[in-house]
């Protein structure tokens, strides 16, 4: 199921997508797989993230997680194969793949849509790439199918808001507080005033993000579409505990997310 598709599915029975984030290679490869398998119940889209030595979004959590998974040599190429190898055996959940500005430019925008597209990934998100500089990858991404999602902060003004809607496609990834991932804070007046202005400028689905760790702040979510938890999944991928205990814990701590109401949103999960 594409990622478009799988937003209108959750916008046309009610309920809020759920986008996962996860490390490729924490605590190892292996794991990895094993924990996507046990993600999968519970989540719409899995946002896959290429480990980085400077990870400049990411808390305490998931630089920690950056910092184990190259200590076990996972490198870009491994994370493109362990994409491409989720669709065979039936994982049914769109993929997004999360990674930072220097590594694109190093492959090259063509070359790293390209390998997007070949190991069947659906969507591309750079934190650190400002809108203003994104117009050779997003061209990259279009050719090859592949959206280039932006993200928006509370604190976006106006007028840089439009050029960011203007270049979004599959969703919009709404930044929930003006911190890194992992900031355990609930929603408060200036993300509400900003789901209300991108409401009046676009009809693609929102996501909010960074900070969620408990259903009732996913649910206080007033008009978007979805939200997205990565830290809170992390923190209890403890190394050291026997990875069987690990995969039931967060099978069962994912579970309670899965199938929450929208709460008045008027969400269309729409075309990119």
């Amino acid at each position: 199921m594409n990622l478009t598709q799988r937003l209108h599915d959750c916008h046309r029975t009610g309920r809020l997508a759920f986008m996962a984030h996860v490390y490729a290679g924490y605590p190892d490869a292996a794991f990895t797989r094993r924990l996507i398998d046990a993600l999968a119940p519970a989540v719409d889209i899995l946002e896959l993230g290429i480990p980085y030595s400077d990870p400049l979004a990411d808390g305490p959590v998931f630089q920690a997680a950056c910092r184990r998974a190259l200590e076990n040599g996972v490198r870009p190429a491994d994370v493109f194969h362990l994409a491409a190898r989720l669709k065979p055996p039936g994982f049914h959940r769109p993929v997004v793949l999360t990674t930072y500005a220097n590594l694109v430019f190093q492959t090259g925008p063509a070359d790293f849509a390209a390998r997007l597209a070949l190991a069947g990934v659906q969507g591309l998100i750079v934190p650190d790439l400002p809108v203003d500089e994104c117009g050779e990858l997003h061209r990259a991404c279009v050719g090859a199918g592949v959206h280039l999602i932006q993200l928006v902060a509370p604190t976006t003004p106006p007028a840089r808001l439009e050029r960011i809607l203007a270049a979004a496609s599959g969703f919009v990834y709404l930044v929930s507080v003006a911190g890194v991932t992992g900031t355990d804070q609930d929603a408060d007046t200036a993300l509400r005033e900003q789901v209300a202005r991108i409401r009046m400028r676009s009809d693609l689905p929102l996501l909010v993000g960074f900070g969620i760790s408990r259903p009732e702040q996913a649910m206080a979510l007033q008009d978007v579409d979805g939200f997205i938890m990565g830290s809170a999944i992390a923190r209890r991928v403890e190394p050291g505990r026997p990875a069987d205990e690990v995969l039931a814990d967060v099978a069962t701590f994912v579970r309670q997310f899965r199938g929450l109401p929208q709460r008045s949103g008027r969400g269309n999960g729409g075309e990119a």
